[in-house]
């Protein structure tokens, strides 16, 4: 709700929408990783490395430029910015 009241855009509902699907996804995947046991994730530990370390190489290639520096990968629908 302070979202909602604090943004001053002629879209709010849109980006209150976005906002509030984007809370929504993150309470999704809490409740699901709460009954996850921890020590099954640790076994793909160096996937996740992997996987992150091939989208940091993807951002220098295709990644898309904001504030002068490099750092979003854009996929049309979403943007995504991996973290090392």
């Amino acid at each position: 709700m302070n979202i909602y009241s604090a943004t001053i855009v002629t879209e709010v509902l849109t980006f209150f929408r976005r906002q509030f699907i984007s809370v929504i996804i993150g309470v999704v995947f809490m409740a699901v990783f709460a009954f996850v046991d921890y020590r099954k994730l640790g076994r793909s530990v160096y996937v996740v490395y992997a996987i992150n370390i091939l989208l940091l190489v993807i951002v220098l290639v295709v990644g898309r430029s904001a504030l002068g520096a490099r750092r979003w990968i854009s996929f049309g629908f979403i943007n995504l910015q991996p973290r090392n």
